[in-house]
């Protein structure tokens, strides 16, 4: 199956969208256009050949307080910028089979964009389970301190996994 991330435009039909999670498939069905047209974030699809939606994740500027960091000591206090990756689903039928990964890295290679043009030092992600916390895992994302279901990548780890692909 050949798949594609772009962002997602308003003439895309995402309306069968369904990843199991009502939130996230409420999020990608009536808020990411709307957050994309505000600014306060961006979405990306991936799509198939016939154009159906097969996942998506969701990228905004956030910031997170050192003080929640590990090893932070070589971070500027009291908040650093960071991207957050807000979600990231995949339809239940494909997941386990490698596209929760895509949608990862090229949400990292995204992140590393930015972090080239403008600056951040991490890319944050807030799980909603012990499954996808696990999946973060997998790739090298720890917890921040305030909480084992929020979690990192620096910018560093970032490149490293990506120059793997």
């Amino acid at each position: 199956m050949n798949v594609i991330i772009e962002p997602f435009i308003a003439k895309r039909k995402v309306g069968d969208f369904d990843c199991g999670f009502s939130t996230l498939n409420n999020y990608l069905k009536t808020l990411a256009l709307q957050s994309t047209r505000k600014g306060y974030g961006r979405a990306y699809l991936a799509i198939d050949d016939t154009k159906k939606v097969l996942g998506y994740y969701a990228l905004a500027a956030s910031t997170v307080q050192v003080a929640h960091v590990p090893d932070s000591e070589n971070l500027m206090p009291p908040d650093v910028p960071v991207i957050r990756l807000g979600r990231l689903a995949v339809r239940t039928e494909l997941q386990g089979q490698g596209l929760g990964t895509q949608l990862l890295i090229h949400a990292c290679k995204q992140t590393l964009s930015v972090a080239d043009l403008v600056g951040v030092c991490l890319l944050e992600v807030h799980t909603l389970h012990d499954k996808a916390r696990s999946f973060y895992a997998k790739y090298g994302f720890v917890p921040f301190l305030d909480d084992t279901m929020h979690m990192f990548l620096t910018i560093d780890a970032i490149r490293k996994l990506t120059a793997v692909d």
